[in-house]
């Protein structure tokens, strides 16, 4: 029987066999799944509250570290006006969901998608530093992971007067990385 469209699609969460002293073998435990993304959903309040905090203004240039959908990306597009945006991730998936997400930015020339690990960024050919710098949930920056390296091509990559922020940690300027 199909089920009804307004019920929401379930995953399972444990299943018959799983050897757990506080799981009755007889049952299948299922919950209801997260939605998955879809370019048309608003940025999360955390996303949301994040990206208004940056200090962004008109014509910067920002580079974007561990953009996954580009959810973030396309949120700092709307607020920089004629700037440009440079999101880089290590995920050929990430990308290709961002790409999709944000055809129009990126037809715009607001946005550039890269597939590339911050530990591995470099600057192409004559290309311009950037203002600002941003990373969430990126663990090579916040303290999960060596950031040697990756704080090296961030700095390489950014203006003197440029700043990193990410989230859940104080902002750092580019002359301190």
């Amino acid at each position: 029987m199909p089920r009804a469209r307004h019920q929401p699609r379930l995953k399972v969460t444990a299943t018959i066999g799983t050897r757990h002293p506080n799981v009755d073998l007889n049952v299948l435990a299922i919950a209801p799944a997260q939605p998955r993304y879809t370019p048309a959903m608003p940025p999360s309040p955390r996303i949301a509250d994040f990206v208004a905090s940056l200090p962004l203004a008109p014509g910067m240039r920002v580079l974007e570290i561990g953009c996954g959908p580009g959810v973030a990306a396309r949120a700092v597009c709307r607020r920089i006006g004629h700037g440009r945006v440079v999101a880089i991730d290590r995920s050929a998936t990430a990308i290709r969901i961002a790409a999709r997400a944000s055809r129009a930015e990126c037809e715009a020339g607001l946005l550039e998608l890269r597939l590339a690990a911050i530990e591995d960024f470099v600057l192409a050919g004559n290309e311009p530093r950037f203002d600002l710098a941003f990373a969430q949930r990126v663990g090579v920056l916040d303290g999960r992971h060596p950031a040697d390296t990756a704080l090296r091509r961030l700095k390489a990559a950014l203006t003197p007067a440029a700043f990193l922020f990410v989230d859940g940690m104080p902002p750092l300027p580019a002359r301190d990385l």
